[in-house]
Parts: C-alpha cells; structure tokens; sequence
C-alpha cells in the first residue's frame, strides 16, 4: 500500500500539472509599518508612562514624530488626529525621560486587532 502511494506521488509529480511558484510584490519590514508619515506633524505612539513620583501620580502618553524626538502629552483627545502635533503635546529631553523611566511604569502601544 505504501509502495503504490510513493508511486502515485512520483508519478504525479512527474506528469502533473506544474506548480505556479510563489511570488512576492514586496516584503514589508517593520520600519515600513511603523513610519508610515512623510510629515512632521504627525507623531507615532510609542506607549503610556504611570506610576507615583514624589507621591504624586502620573500617567501619559508618548509619542515619537519623524526626526526622533520624544513628546509626551497628559490629557491627549480621543480624536482621529490624536497623534497630531498641538498644544497638548510637549517635547521631552533625554534626561527628562531617563527620570521617567527610572520613576515609572512602560505600557507599550497595542494596535487594535483581531485576536486570536
């Protein structure tokens, strides 16, 4: 029984139809999906900061725009254009974020999507 499958299967692949082999358009890299703004004045969400300091708490947002500097903004809209550049959004030096981090908790960015 074995011995006639295998000879299927060669016989198969030998006088079959061909195969169509796989193509590919484009190969999406991560940096592809995460910078996809031309502009400045859009940010990429990076992720929220809360914790206590000085038995204060603090919770906000950070966000990255195109040339690599931090913002953070305490009280963002929940608008489509949450991520755009504005008042409520302040740019944060190295140090300043280097406090941040030692102080506070990192909650990563989740895009919304389907789960498994």
């Amino acid at each position: 029984m074995i011995a006639c499958l295998s000879g299927a299967m060669v016989l198969d692949a030998i006088y079959g139809v061909p195969a169509n082999p796989l193509t590919f358009d484009k190969i999406t890299l991560p940096h592809d999906i995460q910078m996809q703004q031309t502009d400045t004045t859009t940010l990429t969400p990076i992720g929220k900061m809360k914790g206590e300091i000085d038995g204060d708490f603090e919770a906000f947002y950070l966000a990255v725009d195109k040339n690599g500097q931090v913002y953070l903004n305490r009280d963002p809209d929940y608008s489509e254009n949450r991520y755009d550049k504005s008042r409520g959004w302040e740019l944060v030096t190295h140090e300043q974020l280097a406090v941040y981090e030692k102080e506070l908790h990192f909650i990563p960015h989740q895009r919304r999507s389907l789960k498994p």
